[in-house]
């Protein structure tokens, strides 16, 4: 089956993430915090208004907010992929 699994990220948590790595070398301005915003308001337009699946793919959305808990997110990942898996 089809399945997109949306980590939501705050652009908070997504821009001190950004900061903690080495910075890219080439499209700085895709990473910064009015960008992070304009891209998280257009993923939620897309997902929660159904318009993915009306204009790109009928998959199976799941929505996991990422809360920093890196074990967390991946036990419910192997979750999912063992559920889709069967």
């Amino acid at each position: 089956p089809k399945v997109l699994v949306w980590l939501e990220t705050p652009v908070e948590r997504a821009t001190e993430n950004i900061q903690k790595r080495k910075q890219k070398e080439i499209r700085k301005n895709d990473e910064s915090k009015e960008k992070l915003m304009m891209d998280n308001m257009i993923y939620e337009e897309l997902i929660s208004g159904n318009l993915y699946k009306k204009k790109i793919d009928n998959a199976q959305i799941i929505l996991l907010k990422n809360n920093g808990n890196k074990s967390e997110l991946k036990n419910e990942i192997k979750q999912i992929i063992k559920y889709y898996n069967k």
